[in-house]
């Protein structure tokens, strides 16, 4: 596929036909714009509504990161204002057990952990993480929600949060320190992608935890090596988007992986080419929500658009 540095890249493992697989037929789809345009948000799913949460709107005046968090209906395409955080961040992360949603670190409330309930529309602290973070990724399985890597300057430690507890306790290292991935979960596996080892070393990598026995493995790697991409799973597949490479700042490229056969294959690129984005899923529908684009200073994006992972038609 033709990468968005302009140049032709393998999608996986070299030579391999089945890296050539044909894209779906569908493409993305723009949908309500976020109310407040930002990058560096994260974004989580509830009950069918998706939920965006901090980030930076470019103004100086918030440059250690917003309270905002805006939900989105599918059903009728529109953004309702929600509770803000109690502590301003951007480059944060968020994951969703038993109908609440989990709000991990950022810039610059690093160690900050927040809960948020739908329910009655609240937010409330709960136990700080041992180590600050900022753009790390955070995944929910079997009830608990694994905050990995980040930012200071490339973590590799993994933290286990029991929402029961309201405790920590230690995970698996990553193989490697990462900050700025995407982040997904297949079963009892969860997919750390792409991201930055380091300032501004860009990684094509994709290492898989296995949390049933707590194993870290390597998997096909993606088409280029970028950060401040997003993804996660869709129905059957992974898919991420968006992001950055070296010598291009923001990135329409669009992939998705198949768990039975561990190969990526290319899809149809956003339509608007973006960093720094959020990403959620709604059944076998992807959201790429928000993020920026640049020209000297970072731009925030209000854009978001919808894609159905092997060929869903988005209505």
């Amino acid at each position: 596929g033709l990468c968005g540095c302009g140049h032709r890249a393998p999608l996986g493992g070299a030579g391999d036909p089945q890296f050539l697989l044909k894209a779906p037929a569908c493409s993305w789809t723009y949908k309500a714009p976020l109310p407040t345009p930002r990058l560096a948000l994260c974004a989580a799913t509830v009950n069918g509504i998706i939920y965006a949460i901090g980030g930076y709107d470019g103004d100086p005046a918030h440059q250690s990161g917003m309270t905002t968090v805006e939900a989105y209906d599918p059903a009728t395409d529109t953004w309702t204002a929600k509770a803000p955080l109690h502590h301003s961040r951007y480059g944060l992360a968020a994951a969703a057990v038993n109908g609440k949603i989990y709000a991990f670190g950022g810039y610059c409330n690093s160690r900050c952990v927040e809960q948020y309930d739908p329910a009655t529309d609240t937010w409330c602290d709960k136990a700080p993480m041992p180590t600050g973070r900022e753009f790390p990724g955070a995944a929910a399985v079997d009830g608990r929600i694994y905050v990995m890597g980040g930012y200071s300057p490339a973590i590799n430690a993994v933290e286990i949060y029991d929402p029961a507890s309201d405790s920590w306790s230690a995970g698996p290292s990553m193989p490697q320190g990462l900050h700025r991935f995407a982040t997904a979960v297949h079963g009892h596996r969860i997919y750390v992608i792409g991201g930055d080892a380091g300032a501004g070393s860009y990684v094509n990598s994709v290492l898989v935890l296995n949390t049933e026995n707590g194993t870290w493995t390597a998997e096909n790697p993606i088409s280029e090596a970028k950060s401040t991409l997003a993804g996660g799973w869709a129905g059957n597949a992974i898919i991420i988007a968006g992001g950055a490479c070296t010598g291009q700042m923001y990135l329409a490229t669009a992939e998705s992986f198949n768990p039975a056969t561990h190969h990526w294959a290319a899809v149809p690129p956003l339509r608007s080419a973006r960093s720094h984005v959020a990403a959620a899923a709604v059944g076998s529908v992807i959201y790429i929500i928000g993020g920026s684009t640049y020209n000297g200073e970072w731009q925030p994006q209000a854009t978001v658009e919808a894609y159905g992972a092997h060929g869903t038609l988005i209505q």
